[in-house]
C-alpha cells in the first residue's frame, strides 16, 4: 500500500512567512525603514504565490463559499474580539465613547494601518494585521475571473494592467477592504500559477532546484 508523501516545502515556506509577519508587526520602532519594508516586501507574497502554485479551476458559488467560510467569518471574529478587548481593557469607563463610528469602521472596510481613505474621512481606527483576509478574498475572485481566459499573454496583459491600476490607486488612498493590493497581488498568484506548471513539466528532471521536490 503506498501513501502520497506530502511536499513540506509549502508548509515551511508558510512558517517562514508567519513568522516574518510577526517580526514585521513587532518593529514599531522601525516601521519605515529598510529592514521593515525588506521584511513586509518578503512576507505576504508568499500566501499568494502558493495560491497561485496550488490554483484550479472552481465554480465561481464556491469559491465565493470557501472565501466567507475561511477568510470573512474568521475577518469578523478577530476584529470583533479586539475591538472588544480594547473596550474592555483601555476604555472600560469611557467605552459608550469608544464605541463610535470611527471605532466599529474597520469591520466594514477592513483596513490594516491609520490612513486617508478617498471618501472624505481618515481611518483612526484600525483591525491590525487581519486587514490581510479580506484582501485575500478579493483577490481570490479576481484571480479565478482572470484564469478564464486560456490565453497566457493576454492573462499577463492583464495582471501588468492591474497591478499598475492597483499601485496608482495606493499612492491616492487605502481603499476598502485594500482593494488595491488584492490588484496589486494578482502578480504574485500568477508567478505562482506559471511556478506550478515548470514544476509539473520538468518534474523528472534532475536539474530542478530541490526546494521544488
Amino acid at each position: 500500500m503506498t501513501t502520497s508523501k506530502r511536499n513540506l516545502s509549502f508548509d515551511i515556506a508558510r512558517a517562514m512567512a508567519i513568522y516574518l509577519v510577526i517580526i514585521g508587526h513587532s518593529m514599531t520602532g522601525l516601521w519605515g525603514t529598510w529592514q521593515s519594508n525588506f521584511v513586509f516586501a518578503a512576507n505576504l507574497p508568499v500566501f499568494f504565490i502558493i495560491s497561485g502554485y496550488f490554483y484550479h479551476s472552481k465554480k465561481m458559488k464556491d469559491v465565493i463559499q470557501t472565501g466567507i467560510n475561511t477568510l470573512l467569518i474568521p475577518f469578523f471574529i478577530v476584529t470583533i474580539l479586539y475591538i472588544g478587548l480594547r473596550t474592555i481593557i483601555g476604555e472600560f469607563i469611557q467605552h459608550i465613547h469608544y464605541l463610535n463610528f470611527q471605532t466599529l469602521l474597520p469591520l466594514i472596510y477592513g483596513n490594516g494601518a491609520t490612513a486617508h481613505s478617498p471618501f472624505g474621512f481618515d481611518l483612526s481606527s484600525h483591525a491590525g494585521a487581519v486587514w490581510f483576509l479580506p484582501t485575500m478574498f478579493i483577490a481570490n475572485i479576481i484571480f479565478h475571473l482572470l484564469m478564464k481566459s486560456n490565453k497566457e499573454f493576454i492573462r499577463f496583459i492583464i495582471v501588468i494592467i492591474l497591478f499598475g491600476t492597483g499601485y496608482t490607486l495606493a499612492q491616492y488612498a487605502y481603499f476598502p477592504w485594500s482593494i488595491q493590493a488584492a490588484l496589486e497581488v494578482q502578480i504574485y498568484y500568477l508567478f505562482g500559477y506559471w511556478l506550478a506548471k515548470i514544476v509539473k513539466k520538468y518534474s523528472e528532471k534532475k536539474f530542478l532546484p530541490i526546494f521544488l521536490f
